[in-house]
């Protein structure tokens, strides 16, 4: 169970890694600003980046969702980073550990 596990690196991978779907959110109720249609999964520790140019130095917003603790995603559309992107801003989003999966966590 990942909840009382502290993160880990990622596993290595090989050439381009498609990145074009986001991972799970963290398990939580449904609400009327997170239904449950996105998969959920203890291991939710994602980061979600909008950029128009990799190579570039640009401004970065980074924006870290609400919800007490116990609901949110940085993956529901209406926090798409589509449109600042193609400002010319990066933009990222993340999934956090939430409820007693995400406070509970040992020191």
């Amino acid at each position: 169970r990942c909840g009382f596990v502290r993160p880990s690196h990622a596993p290595a991978w090989e050439g381009v890694l498609d990145a074009t779907e986001f991972g799970p959110r963290a398990i939580q109720p449904a609400s009327l600003l997170a239904p449950r249609r996105e998969p959920e999964a203890e291991s939710c520790l994602v980061l979600n980046v909008w950029t128009p140019d990799v190579d570039a130095s640009l401004p970065t917003m980074v924006w870290i969702h609400g919800g007490s603790f116990t609901t949110g995603s940085g993956a529901l559309s209406y926090y798409d980073g589509t449109r600042l992107a193609a400002r010319g801003v990066v933009v990222v989003s993340i999934n956090y550990r939430l409820g007693p999966l995400g406070v509970l966590a040992p020191r």
